[in-house]
């Protein structure tokens, strides 16, 4: 089925397809002019080689080194923080995009079955700022979150959340009052694309990926 765009430029997928696991924290940045690299930041991936190397080094210091600090913490701490660094490797994802011969490649998928998918960029339907607000409401004002998404032409590939910002704004803001610096990001990385940008950010948008 194809997608579809209504009187204010929302994109809306021909199929909804909805997605296990977290929901990882991506950003975009330009790669020596040549390429756009969509993926987890340095230090989320620096934060989960930690967890992954928890067991390791739990057993390492524990039988050979025969730390005494290390067996005050039981077996089962160091094999959770194990686990949580396998749950966040497995619901990463990522996606290159090569400016120069307008390809793409990307890592897609949650849990241990991923798919490698590569194509032209002109497969991209648009590239979408939209914005959620929160339900639960803050001391301080109102919690909303801007995501970067990704729509393909006919639904070809699921939707790719390319980058995400929370934001505290006040009651009395519109929606859009802190998406100034993503907006920027998504006509820049649209532009160099050479795709459609539509700023939704001035609405409240359902959560484009709803977890099962």
């Amino acid at each position: 089925m194809a997608t579809e765009s209504d009187s204010h430029g929302e994109v809306r997928p021909g199929r909804i397809r909805r997605k296990v696991g977290l929901e990882m924290p991506l950003s975009g940045r330009i790669w020596r002019e040549t390429r756009l690299a969509f993926g987890p930041p340095l230090w989320h991936d620096i934060l989960v080689a930690c967890c992954l190397l928890a067991v390791p080094a739990w057993l390492f210091s524990r039988f050979v080194l025969a730390l005494p600090v290390i067996g005050r913490f039981p077996f089962w701490v160091w094999a959770a923080v194990g686990l949580g660094g396998v749950w966040a490797l497995l619901s990463s994802e990522r996606m290159v995009v090569d400016l120069a011969r307008r390809t793409y490649f990307r890592l897609e998928g949650k849990g241990p079955l991923k798919t490698v998918s590569r194509g032209s960029i002109d497969e991209f339907d648009a590239l979408v700022l939209m914005t959620e607000q929160y339900p639960v409401p803050t001391l301080s004002g109102r919690l909303v979150i801007y995501r970067l998404v990704f729509y393909w032409k006919e639904s070809r590939e699921p939707l790719l959340i390319a980058a995400r910002e929370e934001k505290t704004i006040k009651r009395s803001d519109p929606l859009n009052a802190g998406s100034g610096a993503l907006r920027v990001s998504g006509e820049q990385f649209a532009r160099l694309m050479g795709v459609p940008f539509f700023d939704n950010s001035w609405f409240h948008s359902k959560k484009p990926l709803p977890p099962v």
